[in-house]
């Protein structure tokens, strides 16, 4: 090997170790950013977990009381449900009391239909 062969291949040494000084400063400076980022990602991760932790004690709430509402629109069903029977029972006992009503007055209506032609015989008769 000559000395010229010899300075060009200890040149070509100089700039690959110089490429792979800077690749390595490269490397550490994404290295840095990624570090970071995941440290904002971590920060960002904590966050979500303490909204999630909000809208899980939020959905609890929301939850039990739907379990409330349940309980009361139940109860009420069942309060209204009585009380729409008693209102049933009135009106179809009512609906006899007419009935019976109906066929006194239909009776009575017969009887004063049969007085009213015994008055016009009788009148007849008289004058």
């Amino acid at each position: 090997m000559t000395d010229k062969e010899r300075d060009e291949l200890l040149i070509n040494i100089f700039n690959d170790v110089k490429n792979v000084k800077n690749d390595v400063k490269e490397l550490k400076s994404n290295v840095k950013e990624i570090e970071g980022n995941m440290n904002k990602m971590q920060g960002n991760i904590k966050e979500i977990e303490c909204n999630m932790n909000k809208i899980e004690n939020k959905v609890n709430e929301i939850e039990k009381e739907q379990r409330n509402l349940s309980r009361t629109v139940a109860k009420i069903e069942y309060e209204h449900g009585n009380k729409l029977q008693a209102v049933l029972d009135v009106l179809c006992g009512q609906q006899e009391k007419n009935e019976e009503f109906e066929e006194k007055f239909n009776e009575h209506d017969k009887i004063l239909s049969k007085h009213d032609d015994e008055i016009f015989y009788l009148k007849e008769k008289i004058g």
